[in-house]
């Protein structure tokens, strides 16, 4: 019994198999690619990555950002309050640029639009950067007129700012968003 098979099928078949073992290398290249960079929860299971799970993950990021951000701001103001010592023009000026810095954030979180349901975040993050912009706009007074009562103004509204950020710090789904740990970092 002979079997011929012409050239050219033998050359289709020869092509397709290679195709098709082209396609299978790229298919395991780009899943091995997906296992790597894949998000991890701390168990190590992936994380189903929606665009509504996205969405969350960034306003996260931008919360954490925002709440550094303050924790410095925070740092210069009480300098501003506790600190009388060097000239007035120097203070005048950090008090003028942590201003500018606490309402260029208060104008971040009013404006970013927070995912449903981190509306309670973004319901907290507003109060937080209200409380310093007007611990700020006190220190600021403070500073162009140190008074016993603008003093104790400032440092109440400062205590309150913090007393908010720390309620946010300690809740649980911040301590969830510290402690997520990611395959690709």
């Amino acid at each position: 019994m002979d079997v011929r098979i012409s050239r050219r099928t033998l050359r289709r078949v020869t092509r397709g198999l290679g195709v098709m073992g082209a396609v299978l290398a790229v298919t395991a290249g780009l899943y091995a690619i997906g296992l790597r960079l894949t998000p991890r929860t701390e168990r190590g299971r992936p994380i189903l990555y929606s665009p509504a799970v996205r969405a969350a993950m960034a306003y996260q990021s931008r919360v954490m950002g925002w709440l550094a951000d303050l924790r410095q701001i925070d740092q210069v103001l009480d300098q501003l309050v506790t600190n009388s010592t060097t000239d007035l023009y120097t203070q005048s000026a950090r008090a003028d640029e942590a201003l500018g810095q606490v309402l260029q954030i208060a104008q971040a979180v009013a404006v970013q639009i927070a995912p449903t349901s981190l509306a309670e975040v973004q319901r907290q993050m507003t109060a937080i950067s209200l409380a310093y912009h007007q611990a700020a706009q006190q220190a600021a007074a403070f500073v162009a007129a140190p008074t016993p009562e603008r003093l104790n103004a400032a440092t109440a509204d400062l205590q309150q700012a913090r007393d908010l950020a720390r309620t946010l710090e300690n809740s649980r789904w911040f301590q969830a968003a510290q402690g997520a740990t990611w395959a690709n970092q």
